[in-house]
């Protein structure tokens, strides 16, 4: 580990097989709350496992965590799989958590929205289908990849696998996914799809366009990254707020198919990326667990979330994978990270750092 990171907590919680998938929010008592993913079951790989999500409160800038409470069960959904949660304020004062449900195993994914008017205790109330119809069946989200733009609008980017949802083996899933992006202009009360969709510039893939997460890099101009079997991510840019995205393509970042995860710096508008630089090739040996996510890393970015400077290193470790990185920055200056980490898969355990940034 660098000089610059320091290791605040591994979470494990007892009887549960996985913790995965963080997102950060600041309470209005000025307490961190962090909501994550938790799996039961036998398997950490299994993504269909009963699963909730749960939260942790800091009030120390980070440097010490709370008891781990539920704030969503599936059973609301008359489900058994949910994740992916975004922490989001939202306009009228709310705390916003966004989520996926898996609702049938390998198909149906539908993403929600349930509000907290008691800063983060209780999310009382029917949840918000944010789906758009023409993407119902298999649709992905990356855990705190919800954002809102300057403009006030929220956009969620998702990616897209086309299929059918058939009885038993004539169930299809084409495993290369599509970008596709919804957003809201009322404050996640209505959701509509945004006019482009973008397909892998590419061939031979077994995975298309996976894991998107976006940026915003000025006024109405996003950008998105991928992951990809290809070895490096790709991305794209909108500048009309989301309407519109360009065609795909490569970025100067080389990885495995993980989320790379883009933050700004509040204080000064700074974007810092956390991602697996070392891309899977022919010949590259690697645990199987692992899915060579063998080291993550984090630079910081130009004013376009383009260009890195130096790379330094997190966790690099060839017997464990690491993913799913989540980032707050704090009031001391420091950069909190959240990913999950594990040698039977990159989502067993949750590990929480404190980056010096500056």
């Amino acid at each position: 580990m660098n000089s610059s990171v320091r290791k605040i907590i591994t979470i494990s919680d007892e009887g549960y097989t996985r913790n995965c998938e963080a997102t950060f929010i600041r309470l209005n008592d000025n307490g961190i709350m962090m909501a994550y993913t938790r799996y039961s079951g036998d398997c950490p790989c299994d993504d269909n496992a009963p699963s909730e999500i749960v939260a942790r409160i800091s009030y120390d800038e980070g440097e010490s965590w709370g008891e781990a409470y539920t704030i969503l069960d599936p059973a609301r959904h008359g489900a058994k799989t949910v994740g992916s949660p975004t922490l989001m304020r939202m306009q009228n004062g709310d705390v916003g958590l966004f989520y996926m449900v898996r609702t049938t195993p390998h198909w149906l994914h539908h993403l929600a929205l349930v509000r907290s008017s008691d800063e983060g205790k209780t999310f009382p109330g029917e949840a918000v289908n944010c789906s758009i119809e023409i993407y119902d069946g298999y649709h992905m989200l990356v855990n705190d990849s919800v954002i809102r733009l300057s403009s006030g609008r929220i956009l969620v980017p998702i990616t897209y696998h086309t299929g059918n949802e058939k009885a038993g083996d004539d169930t299809h899933v084409d495993p290369c996914a599509y970008g596709a992006f919804t957003y809201s202009d009322d404050d996640g009360i209505t959701w509509k799809s945004s006019y482009d969709e973008v397909f892998q510039p590419f061939s031979n893939t077994s995975a298309g366009l996976q894991n998107a997460v976006l940026a915003e890099i000025g006024p109405k101009a996003v950008k998105v990254f991928w992951s990809t079997d290809m070895m490096c991510q790709y991305e794209s840019y909108s500048t009309d707020d989301g309407d519109h995205f360009m065609v795909a393509q490569s970025s100067r970042f080389s990885s495995p198919c993980s989320p790379l995860k883009v933050a700004k710096d509040p204080s000064d508008g700074s974007f810092y990326a956390i991602w697996n630089p070392t891309p899977v090739f022919n010949g590259r040996c690697y645990a199987e667990g692992t899915k060579g996510q063998t080291s993550l890393v984090w630079s910081k970015l130009d004013s376009t979330a383009t260009r890195y400077g130096d790379i330094k290193v997190i966790e690099s470790d060839d017997s464990y994978g690491y993913s799913h990185p989540a980032a707050f920055f704090t009031s001391d200056g420091k950069m909190l990270l959240a990913y999950s980490f594990g040698d039977r898969s990159p989502m067993e355990k949750l590990s929480i750092v404190k980056v010096d940034v500056k």
